[in-house]
């Protein structure tokens, strides 16, 4: 599968768990989403995923899960130029 096609099938998936009130689901999908926004050069969108999977992760104080989607936060700010956010 390219990376558009999963992009699209992982925003099916982060509605779909909106719609569900699915919130680990959600922030799952959107850092899955963040990851491939990543990989495709999308940096912007990717930190804006990631921002949102962060708040959702913090807010429902699921912090066994929280850091990968730091590691990634992090690369995505270092490949943005703005690796020094990422401390």
């Amino acid at each position: 599968m390219t990376t558009p096609g999963a992009i699209e099938l992982h925003r099916r998936s982060l509605a779909l768990k909106r719609e569900l009130g699915d919130l680990q689901g959600e922030s799952n999908s959107l850092h899955n989403l963040a990851d491939l926004c990543h990989q495709s050069g999308r940096l912007a969108e990717g930190l804006d995923h990631a921002d949102k999977a962060l708040a959702i992760k913090r807010g429902t104080g699921e912090t066994a899960r929280l850091p990968p989607v730091l590691l990634g936060y992090g690369r995505l700010l270092t490949h943005c130029g703005r690796g020094d956010q990422a401390r």
